[in-house]
């Protein structure tokens, strides 16, 4: 079966035009006219679409909304829950009282089973805690293994 495209006129195999559930079936245009209307779109486009991208990262608002939608999403806390858990331990790590970094967050330790959040700690203690699969008797026998050095 063969099909004309309306873009470049062409009459060509029906396989050549992409499938949809209108009409006949088929786009009016082909699969190759299609991408190339694709791509003069996209580089029509693209430089403003780019500067639209890099103004909306800009607003200090969209990263504060974004942090707390991390937050409900992951923890179920509020970055006002997340900012008083912070000044309640001096913005430093519940574990080794690491002050926060520079252009860093304390990450939210939480348990794995029950999903309770237990306090904010450095990147370096929650690796450690989430490497031991949060088991006590693990870390225990970790300590015990640390201090017969």
């Amino acid at each position: 079966m063969k099909k004309t495209c309306r873009r470049c006129n062409k009459e060509q195999h029906i396989d050549n035009f992409h499938k949809i559930k209108a009409g006949d079936g088929r786009k009016n245009i082909c699969s190759t006219c299609a991408n190339q209307k694709s791509i003069d779109r996209y580089y029509a486009n693209h430089e403003e679409m780019k500067q639209r991208a890099a103004e909306k990262r800009k607003r200090p608002d969209v990263k504060e909304w974004h942090r707390n939608y991390k937050l409900r999403k992951l923890f179920g806390i509020t970055i006002e829950q997340y900012n008083v858990m912070g000044e309640s331990q001096h913005w430093m790590c519940a574990i080794c009282s690491a002050p926060q970094p520079e252009n860093e967050h304390l990450h939210v330790d939480h348990s794995h089973n029950s999903g309770k959040v237990r306090g904010l700690l450095c990147r370096a203690c929650n690796t450690a805690i989430g490497l031991m699969n949060d088991e006590p008797e693990r870390l225990r026998k970790a300590i015990s293994y640390l201090e017969n050095d």
